[in-house]
């Protein structure tokens, strides 16, 4: 875990900010209909792509105990 990097480091976490700083400037020349609905969702789905990087960077790999079971599947 030592070698891992911050998530903000990361190319695709700052583009993916860059984007939510994008749609929280162009939500506000939203007309009042869309401002709301779609304004509010496309931040929050950029909202959740930034956790969802953090979570993908900081995730434990899974143990590596499945390839002694690949004989038993065969049999």
């Amino acid at each position: 875990m030592a070698n891992q990097r911050l998530a903000q480091t990361l190319p695709i976490y700052k583009q993916t900010y860059e984007l939510l700083l994008l749609i929280v400037r162009a939500r506000k020349q939203f007309s009042r209909e869309y401002r709301y609905d779609l304004g509010s969702h496309l931040f929050e789905s950029a909202l959740r792509c930034l956790e969802l990087i953090q979570k993908a960077n900081t995730a434990i790999p899974a143990p590596d105990y499945l390839p002694q079971f690949e004989g038993e599947a065969n049999k």
